[in-house]
């Protein structure tokens, strides 16, 4: 039933086989949260079992569900955006299908290809970069950070924006055999907008200068070489350095209303807070 989504383009699921998709039991990373979930799941084809994260939607007025078009739902929104994204050579899970019932309870869902062997960027990071590193390690953070730079210069280059561009959302696999080292993607593009305005460019780098506060084996001096690789720049021209002014200042804000969102929390719930690379709420 499955092996139509084994391969080939991404595709729209047909409502014929919804209802059975949405009946697949999580293997694990199951979360759900706000009228969404996220799991890891295996689709039985005749082949091989594939191993995916399926999105699932529920939470949308009356007149979303009458009168939206589908292709305004999550589900085919960010499959759009994944091959956007995609066109403009930067690394992605292999998005597999979207769908719309109007009718389901879950309304909207989107399939993406596991990334095996990848963990997210900011749990990476202390590991291999924390305390003392050999010449090679050190080579292999700059090119990191070079990477990463240069996946936020194509994206605002193209006038995308993220909107969620925090180290979570980045994955990182070491290979001896790559080029660099090592494979990073990136995920979670729903919110992606395209836009000509400034101020989306300062949200993006704002938000992954905030996720790096309290990350171990992140320096001052990583972050300076970070914004001076986005530039392709040996040193800050004066329009460079006001714009990392006002990514500092609003990055200070992220983590100012993160602090604020902490303390109105019960105290015994201080034990399952995240990182700062993984924001308690999507800031504006």
């Amino acid at each position: 039933m499955w092996d139509q989504l084994a391969g080939g383009q991404p595709q729209r699921l047909p409502e014929t086989l919804y209802s059975n998709l949405m009946e697949l039991s999580p293997c694990d990373e199951y979360v759900e949260k706000q009228g969404r979930s996220t799991g890891r799941y295996t689709l039985p084809t005749q082949s091989q079992p594939i191993p995916v994260f399926i999105k699932k939607y529920r939470n949308f007025s009356w007149w979303e569900t009458k009168w939206n078009r589908a292709s305004s739902f999550p589900g085919p929104l960010e499959l759009q955006n994944l091959c956007k994204i995609q066109s403009l050579s930067i690394p992605v899970p292999e998005p597999i299908a979207a769908g719309v019932h109007r009718e389901h309870p879950d309304k909207s869902f989107l399939i993406i290809r596991e990334l095996p062997g990848y963990e997210p960027l900011h749990q990476v990071i202390p590991r291999l970069f924390a305390g003392k590193m050999s010449s090679e390690r050190k080579q292999l953070k700059k090119r990191l950070l070079h990477r990463l730079a240069m996946i936020g210069q194509t994206m605002h280059a193209a006038r995308c924006f993220h909107q969620d561009f925090y180290l979570c959302h980045f994955f990182f696999k070491l290979d001896e055999t790559a080029e660099e080292g090592f494979h990073l993607a990136m995920i979670d593009f729903l919110r992606l907008i395209s836009s000509r305005r400034r101020r989306w460019q300062v949200k993006d780098l704002a938000q992954f200068l905030y996720s790096t506060f309290g990350v171990e084996g992140i320096t001052t001096a990583d972050r300076m070489r970070f914004f001076l690789e986005y530039h392709n720049a040996a040193r800050f021209t004066p329009a460079n350095r006001r714009l990392l002014q006002a990514v500092i200042r609003k990055g200070q804000r992220y983590d100012r209303h993160n602090q604020k969102l902490i303390m109105g929390m019960p105290k015994e719930n201080w034990k399952h807070l995240q990182s700062p690379s993984e924001p308690l709420s999507k800031s504006a």
